[in-house]
C-alpha cells in the first residue's frame, strides 16, 4: 500500500488500534489492527492454544461508493450472494454493512477478519508480517481495474 493514510488511536498509554487506508476512485481499502487482550474468562481461551491467543486482531475492509461501477453489482447484502469480489478477501467476506442516509445507500462496507482457526496473526503487531497488506493491495488493484460487464440485452444499450 503505497499512498496510505495512517491513523492511530491510543488509550491508556497503549496503542489500541492502527488503521491504514488507501483511497481509489469511488472506493477505499482499509487494513485495521486493533488490541483485544485475551480474557481468562473468554471462550477463545478454551478454544485456542494460549500461545496463539495474542492481543492483536486484524481486518481488511473495502468501502464501495455509488460512483464505483461495482456498487450496482453488489445487490444483495447476503454474505453468500455478493459475487466475485468475495474472492479478494481472506476466507471470503465475513462482514458487511450498508450505510444509508434517508434516501439511499451512501456506501457498502465489506470486510474479512484474520481470526479463523489456524490463522496465526494474534501475536503479530506489524502489518508486514501478516497477509493483510498483500490482500489489501490485491483488493485495491481489483477495484481499480474493475470494469462493469457489458449490457446483456439490447434495451440496455
Amino acid at each position: 500500500m503505497q499512498k496510505t493514510e495512517e491513523k492511530t488511536k491510543v488509550l491508556f498509554e497503549k496503542e489500541q488500534s492502527r488503521t491504514w487506508i488507501e483511497k481509489g476512485e469511488g472506493f477505499s481499502v482499509e487494513v485495521k489492527r486493533w488490541y483485544n487482550p485475551p480474557s481468562k474468562f473468554s471462550l477463545e481461551s478454551d478454544i485456542f492454544d494460549d500461545k496463539d491467543n495474542g492481543p492483536w486482531r486484524w481486518n481488511v475492509y473495502a468501502y464501495i461508493f455509488p460512483k464505483h461501477p461495482i456498487f450496482k453489482e453488489i445487490e444483495s447484502d447476503s454474505l453468500f450472494e455478493i459475487g466475485e469480489i468475495a474472492e479478494y478477501f481472506h476466507w471470503g467476506i465475513s462482514y458487511h454493512d450498508w450505510k444509508r442516509n434517508e434516501d439511499s445507500i451512501t456506501f457498502k462496507k465489506l470486510g474479512s477478519d484474520y481470526g479463523h482457526l489456524h490463522d496465526r496473526y494474534r501475536l503479530v503487531d506489524n502489518i508486514d508480517n501478516t497477509p493483510c497488506k498483500r490482500d489489501a493491495e490485491r483488493l485495491f488493484k481489483y477495484l481499480s481495474d474493475f470494469v462493469s460487464p457489458p449490457p446483456t440485452n439490447k434495451e440496455e444499450l
